[in-house]
């Protein structure tokens, strides 16, 4: 993929900031009409530079690496008790894809009435009817397990959507969902609550990125510019109007200028980052810093993020998962390299997905509480191994009593999901120097509520592995525990309350930071057309503009976001648009 070192203008009609999940879409659309002139800045690297971002077991090894943010949270009071400093790490994408090339491929649109819920909270134009178009714009459906279905897929998308061979332990996950009384469902389609193989972003070469689906197309066109290692550190704004960024690139500042537009597609991280560095954001969080308020908006107020617990571990009696020695073979290697199949294909071992409504959901709330994600593998059999505790933030104690010595046998892990969170974040900016990684607190677990919703999700998997279907294959628990808990009973209350304190983990969601609504909505920082309230010419687009946090993976949603957003921008200067 060809890429600039520098622009050849001065001046675009439009710049997008961030070539991630929502904002390679918008550059990618916009590029499209042959009049508007569009670039695109990514902080990070060529994607091509990376090979194994294409393998898609190859996921883990990706992180700590120089594609990944490596942030970190601030130390938390009530979560992340097994982690070193109780942080959490939060990997997320500094290359072109953005975070779709460091993720685990997960292809998850959430539940209509998420979407519904962002119109009743007046964000008019996002109901469930409105954004489905645009996730069928968005997908090729390649699922070979799906009869066709045009009503909730696409087909000719540039975003493949697939699910993998399943193994004997995903199949017997969707038959344990039914004997409890589940349907079998494609958690994409009309119902999401039930179990379902786990659609993922892979095609016969490896894994999709919206950098693959989305950029390539694009990258030869006159009108486009893309530059990458090319770091924003603040938006140009002439009053109340953004006239263009400053960027750095090897240590050189430069200015671009915008006559139409600037679209900031940072990520729920970056984006009030780089919002509060310019002057907008909260009054008194950036008075403390000495930043001239351009514009006083709840910028980073509104975090949220799921949340799951780890180390539910499994054994089988079958040599039906993904060991390391099987992952690392030359014969494994070969065949992904030949038909792009095998094991090196597993979206880093996620094979199966479930979504149900817990016992403490009201009877109000019609999307789900829980999800589970199944992975055909151990962590000591996955490229964990290769960094350890490190890679995950665990105390090395820790790490070892939940996940040591089970190098070479065949097991799963399965992942209770906290979709809804009670409680809500921050990130808040560390200092005024652009390159300081920001504060990110999300407040883990400081609802007792939600406690209850993980404890309840872990019994529920024990409840599966008790199935007729999980003990065909031999499914039993590692009886792996926290150190100093050896004699307490896995599913008492006291030892759930541990398990969930010390070791839930980020899902790598964030969401919620640069918050979508009406003009009443005090919380609100951009309108429904994603426009910065009081500032012409910005729009954030990508997670952060979430009202609320979707039902699942927030992948899909991103790229959903990225297509409507560049429709509306398309509209609103249809007058000059030519394509």
């Amino acid at each position: 993929m060809p890429l600039m070192s520098h622009p050849s203008e001065r001046a675009y009609d439009f710049i997008i900031v961030g070539a991630g999940s929502s904002g390679a879409v918008i550059a990618s659309r916009l590029s499209e009409v042959a009049n508007f002139t569009v670039m695109l800045l990514e902080a990070g690297d060529d994607d091509n530079n990376w090979p194994d971002i294409n393998i898609p077991m190859k996921a883990i090894s990706l992180r700590r690496t120089d594609i990944d943010w490596q942030y970190m949270t601030e130390p938390q009071e009530k979560a992340c008790h097994g982690m070193v400093d109780n942080t959490s790490y939060w990997p997320r994408g500094k290359v072109l894809g953005g975070s779709s090339a460091l993720n685990h491929m997960q292809y998850i649109r959430g539940s209509r009435h998420d979407y519904d819920g962002w119109h009743k909270l007046g964000c008019m134009g996002w109901s469930y009817k409105d954004v489905l178009p645009y996730f069928i714009k968005s997908e090729r459906n390649c699922q070979a397990n799906l009869k066709r279905d045009p009503e909730y897929h696409g087909y000719k998308g540039p975003i493949t959507v697939t699910v993998a061979e399943p193994s004997p332990i995903a199949t017997a996950f969707l038959k344990a969902g039914e004997e409890l009384g589940h349907a079998v469902v494609d958690p994409n389609g009309k119902n999401q609550l039930g179990f379902g193989f786990s659609p993922t972003n892979i095609d016969n070469k490896g894994r999709v990125t919206t950098a693959k689906a989305y950029l390539q197309t694009a990258i030869g066109r006159q009108n486009f510019t893309v530059i990458v290692r090319s770091h924003v550190t603040k938006i140009l704004l002439v009053g109340s109007n953004a006239k263009g960024v400053q960027y750095t690139r090897n240590g050189q500042a430069y200015e671009v200028y915008a006559k139409k537009e600037v679209i900031v597609s940072c990520g729920a991280i970056g984006s009030p980052q780089l919002l509060m560095l310019s002057g907008i954001g909260p009054n008194d969080s950036l008075q403390k810093l000495d930043i001239p308020v351009v514009m006083n908006l709840p910028v980073g107020r509104h975090l949220q993020d799921h949340l799951y617990v780890d180390a539910l571990t499994f054994y089988v009696d079958q040599p039906v998962s993904k060991t390391y020695v099987l992952v690392q073979s030359v014969e494994a290697q070969e065949e992904f390299r030949k038909y792009g199949t095998g094991p090196l294909s597993s979206a880093a071992g996620n094979e199966g997905v479930a979504f149900y409504r817990s016992h403490l959901q009201t009877e109000d709330k019609l999307y789900p509480d829980i999800q589970l994600h199944v992975l055909v593998a151990l962590r000591s059999n996955m490229d964990y191994q290769k960094k350890g505790s490190n890679i995950m933030n665990y105390k090395p104690e820790v790490w070892d009593a939940l996940h040591g010595n089970m190098q070479g046998r065949h097991g799963f892990l399965v992942h209770p999901v906290l979709l809804h969170p009670n409680c809500v974040g921050s990130i808040e900016l560390r200092d005024k120097n652009p390159f300081s990684n920001p504060k990110i607190d999300p407040r883990y677990l400081e609802s007792d509520e939600d406690v209850e919703v993980l404890k309840e999700g872990i019994r529920f998997c024990y409840q599966l592995i008790n199935t007729k279907a999980m003990k065909s294959i031999g499914a039993k628990p590692t009886h792996k525990k926290l150190p100093g808990c050896e004699e307490m009973d896995i599913l008492s209350d006291e030892y759930l309350e541990k398990w969930v304190r010390s070791v839930s983990l980020t899902l790598y969601h964030p969401t919620g930071t640069c918050k979508m609504g009406s003009q009443e909505d005090v919380m609100a920082v951009v309108d429904p057309f994603c426009r910065v309230k009081g500032i012409a010419g910005l729009r954030v687009a990508d997670c952060s503009i979430m009202p609320e946090i979707t039902s699942g993976n927030t992948n899909a949603p991103a790229i959903m976001i990225g297509e409507k957003v560049a429709d509306m921008i398309k509209a609103d200067y249809s007058s000059t648009s030519k394509l």
